[in-house]
């Protein structure tokens, strides 16, 4: 019988790929990515917008609840003081604070529980925000609504209490070390800006009041009797200037004139009565 011997087939093997061939990845993958990388980013600034968008949606409902209350809007500009003497010399801030508590007591109170009667704070918009609908300050840092008696709102004792809305504790910032909350976004960290037509008597254009935004007519406020949420956008940077009132822009369009240079910021600016950015028609 023959014997049969079986041998093993040669097969080639390879080193791997070229120099070429792996520079002909390379660069398809850069296409690939230079195609895939803008669209993910331009999907991912979407939703964030959406996200802050979403957010102004939950403040105003909040906004709504706190005047079914109290039957005001929150104010965007008052004075807060602990002494009868300071109350009387600030007959706008204490018609304000009467309209909210009718019952009020303007009399000597410690709010802030340092066993004097001598501070004072001045709250801007962004600061009329938070202290509004989420009440005063506990001794911890948290805020804890308002009091529930009626000639001692501001008071930070008692368990008695009306219930604030709930901002993160993670986003409540103090810029100007007052003691006095304001709330940044969740985009840049900057503090999200409200201003309000101050219940109908129309939106403050007195030096210090907030800035707010007007039409095309250079006059006629955006939401013109109610309140603008406005966030500064990825960039951080409001780009108005905060020492002039009225910020004439229009959504979708360029600046009227040669603009500032700073106002280009606003480009990406969000607010509650324009869907998106600034920039977008």
């Amino acid at each position: 019988m023959k014997t049969i011997h079986k041998t093993k087939s040669q097969t080639g093997t390879r080193a791997g790929f070229t120099l070429l061939e792996l520079l002909g990845v390379v660069a398809i993958l850069s296409i690939l990515v230079a195609l895939i990388l803008p669209a993910v980013m331009n999907a991912w600034a979407r939703a964030e917008v959406t996200a802050v968008n979403a957010e102004f949606t939950s403040l105003a409902g909040a906004i709504t609840k706190f005047k079914a209350d109290y039957n005001k809007e929150p104010w965007s500009s008052i004075n807060i003081h602990e002494a009868k003497a300071d109350w009387d010399a600030d007959p706008t801030s204490k018609s304000r604070i009467r309209d909210i508590w009718p019952q009020y007591s303007f009399n000597d109170q410690d709010l802030d529980g340092d066993g004097s009667v001598n501070g004072s704070w001045a709250l801007t918009g962004s600061e009329c925000l938070v202290f509004f609908l989420g009440g005063v300050r506990s001794s911890s840092g948290a805020l804890i609504g308002f009091s529930k008696n009626p000639i001692a709102p501001l008071n930070g004792t008692g368990t008695n209490r009306t219930e604030p809305y709930p901002f993160p504790a993670d986003r409540l910032i103090d810029e100007d070390g007052d003691g006095m909350y304001e709330y940044a976004d969740q985009l840049s960290g900057a503090a999200i800006h409200y201003v309000s037509s101050n219940n109908g008597q129309g939106y403050s254009t007195v030096a210090g009041a907030p800035s707010f935004y007007v039409l095309s007519d250079g006059t006629t406020p955006w939401n013109k009797g109610g309140f603008q949420l406005i966030s500064a956008g990825a960039d951080g940077q409001m780009g108005f200037d905060l020492t002039d009132n009225a910020q004439t822009f229009e959504a979708g369009m360029e600046f009227p004139g040669a603009p500032a240079p700073g106002r280009l910021f606003e480009r990406d600016n969000i607010t509650n009565f324009h869907s998106g950015t600034l920039d977008d028609g």
